[in-house]
Parts: structure tokens; sequence; C-alpha cells
């Protein structure tokens, strides 16, 4: 795959309708996102967790449900509650990958997924979001080397977090200022975090 070519790996901001901050997940796009308008496709893979409630979702204590990490194909126009990208890395199909996934997509799927799966959940800690813990699935990324190097730091009360919050806020503003939805994912506010951050 060339340069040209290379997937990108995106933090999303998702809005949480009256509750405050975001839903934070990444995701894995291709550089090509003429399929993403059509809304039946899911050209992109998600990668988050989450505490709501299924049908099979453990109630703890505190009378939250547990942390899940999840993930799955995804299109980033259908749930209609995304409102920002910020790209962490461009991902080339000559990374390290699993044995038994030959399809480059597959193996960047499944590398991102194994590295993630090592990441722990936090059960019981009401200050363990979303947030926190794709703040520790990008260090478990960035140390796992290789294309993923490169991913910035965005620390848990650092310059970073503020920029990506900072960042999803405006991107509500320019969203509610537009007369017209988002019916492409270049409609939606993005930004470039490894332009700002080492």
């Amino acid at each position: 795959m060339s340069v040209a070519n290379k997937s990108r790996l995106f933090i999303t901001l998702q809005h949480r309708g009256g509750r405050p901050g975001f839903h934070w997940a990444l995701i894995l796009a291709p550089k090509s996102e003429a399929k993403m308008q059509d809304r039946e496709s899911t050209p992109c893979h998600r990668f988050h967790i989450t505490n709501s409630a299924q049908k099979d979702s453990k109630l703890l204590d505190n009378g939250k449900f547990a942390w899940r990490f999840e993930h799955e194909p995804f299109n980033c126009l259908v749930p209609g509650n995304v409102i920002a990208r910020i790209l962490v890395a461009k991902l080339s199909s000559s990374e390290k990958h699993p044995a038994g996934t030959d399809d480059p997509w597959r193996k960047q799927v499944k590398l991102i997924e194994d590295v993630l799966e090592s990441v722990p959940l936090v059960q019981g800690d009401l200050n363990w979001t979303c947030r926190v813990w794709l703040q520790q699935a990008l260090r478990a990324l960035r140390e796992h080397g290789g294309d993923f190097a490169t991913i910035p730091h965005i620390d848990i009360g650092g310059q970073g977090e503020v920029d990506v919050v900072s960042f999803g806020n405006q991107a509500v503003e320019i969203i509610k200022a537009r007369k017209g939805v988002v019916r492409q994912p270049g409609d939606l506010p993005q930004l470039d975090m490894r332009l700002r951050l080492g």
C-alpha cells in the first residue's frame, strides 16, 4: 500500500444528548471515503468501551453497568451524533500483523483489536470513563510501535486532552450553525493532532 493509500486512525467524539462531555472512541477509516456516503455501508471499524444497558449487562454495586470493550464495523454517519474526528495516525499495510489474516484491512483491524483487548477495564470507579480508556488505548498502541509510534500523547489532564475537548466544543457550535445536515464524513469538523503534538 502506498503512502497515498494509508488508512486513518481517528478519535471520534459523539454527542451524548443532554449529558455533559462526549463519548470517545477510535475508528479505523479508509483514505477514500466515497463509500461512506452510503448509510447502508460500514466502511470503518470502531473500537470503544461502553457501559450501556444490554440484555447480558452486569449491574455493579454503584448502580452503573459494567464496562465492556466492543469493536464493530461502523459508519460515522449512521448514529447521527458523531460531531468530530481527530486524526492520530496513518497506517500502512506493511505494519506487523497477526498470522491468519491476509487482507490488509482485516490485518489492521485484527492488530488494533489485539492491542486494545489488553487495555484493562476498571469497574466501579466513577472517574474511569471511555475518555480515560481511550487515552490508555492510545498509549498501548503507541508502545506497540510501527506506524502507531507516531500517535500523539493525549494524557489525562494534559494539553492534548484539553485540545480535544476544546475542538469538540467548537465542532458542536460549527454543526449547530450549519444549515445543512452532515451528508459525508468530510462534512464533520476534523483536526489533525499529529501536526500539533509530538
